[in-house]
């Protein structure tokens, strides 16, 4: 389940700029901004160079997505990145990598406290697909005007994977606002164990309400409802997320591959998938995900789309 919708941006403040320098001091308050941007994510020039100047280190920060939003449901467009000024350099640079901080997993999961975290990954590739497939039998909707802090989701009884493993958190995706004063927002309802395990420049996440599950009756069957807390997540290129989000519960390498392949050979289509992803490498090194094999597979995709570019160009 995988809800768009589109905010009005908050209009500028006179300290607008000093609040986005200050560092988080209660993580558990729940209307907290995640900003990922690049210093951590890698100690290579040309990553900071390739991402660009203005996006420096990684900042937590306390004001909410939007006070006065208006929201729009967008679930039916189709994303794609854009392809406009797209800088392509030959090969990608790798990230300096660093594992996760083990006290959040700790703190979370007491119950996996110890656990060295390369076992935790390795297990959650075993029963982290059965938690896509819950995922995928959540429903939801947001009838407020602004983005609230809590959802309310509902999960299907017929699902056996949707009980046994409910979200625990609804990420909402969204990038810097566009020059009409809008920000698409979309909501990814996540389990916090699998981005943790996974992201090392990912703070610890607050909990969700704890509150117990409730029946309601439906037409036809009995849904279990769950409140989960949103969090607003900024990401350099939300539009490529959905690729990251399922593979980090699948680790299907050539399933990924095989979205990362262009439809065609000429030079529009080539750009486009060059734009998709140099957009995923850019969000999976400021969220610092540990995982070789998926840093191989863009390597893998982002020289064949390079090759197919240099020979186009040389037959034009």
């Amino acid at each position: 389940m995988v809800a768009r919708f589109v905010t009005k941006s908050r209009a500028h403040h006179p300290h607008h700029n000093r609040n986005r320098e200050h560092i988080l001091d209660s993580p558990s308050h729940p209307s907290q901004r995640y900003n990922f941007t690049t210093r951590r994510a890698s100690s290579c020039a040309p990553v900071k160079r390739i991402l660009g100047k203005q996006q420096r280190g990684f900042q937590q920060m306390r004001a909410p997505l939007s006070n006065k939003s208006a929201i729009v449901n967008r679930a039916s467009e189709t994303i794609a990145p854009t392809t406009a000024k797209i800088r392509l350099p030959r090969t990608l640079p790798r990230p300096a990598l660093r594992e996760i901080d083990t006290s959040i997993i700790d703190d979370a999961f007491p119950v996996l406290k110890g656990l060295p975290p390369q076992y935790i990954r390795d297990s959650l590739a075993v029963v982290a697909p059965h938690m896509l497939v819950a995922l995928r039998n959540v429903q939801t909707s947001v009838s407020s005007s602004c983005l609230p802090s809590e959802v309310d989701v509902e999960l299907s009884p017929e699902s056996e994977e949707a009980r046994a493993n409910p979200p625990t958190h609804m990420l909402a995706v969204y990038a810097s606002s566009s020059s009409n004063g809008k920000t698409k927002v979309t909501l990814f309802p996540s389990h916090q164990l699998v981005f943790s395990a996974h992201c090392a420049n990912l703070p610890a996440l607050p909990p969700s309400s704890p509150s117990s599950p409730s029946s309601s009756p439906s037409s036809d069957t009995q849904h279990t409802q769950r409140r989960l807390l949103v969090v607003p997540f900024r990401l350099p290129v939300p539009a490529t997320f959905p690729l990251l989000y399922s593979y980090l519960y699948t680790k299907r390498a050539d399933v990924l591959l095989e979205s990362l392949e262009p439809e065609h050979g000429d030079m529009a289509s080539l750009t486009r998938t060059a734009a998709l992803i140099q957009g995923l490498w850019q969000n999976t090194c400021v969220l610092g995900v540990v995982d070789n094999v998926l840093y191989d597979t863009l390597d893998h995709a982002w020289g064949k789309v390079m090759s197919a570019l240099e020979t186009t160009q040389s037959s034009l």
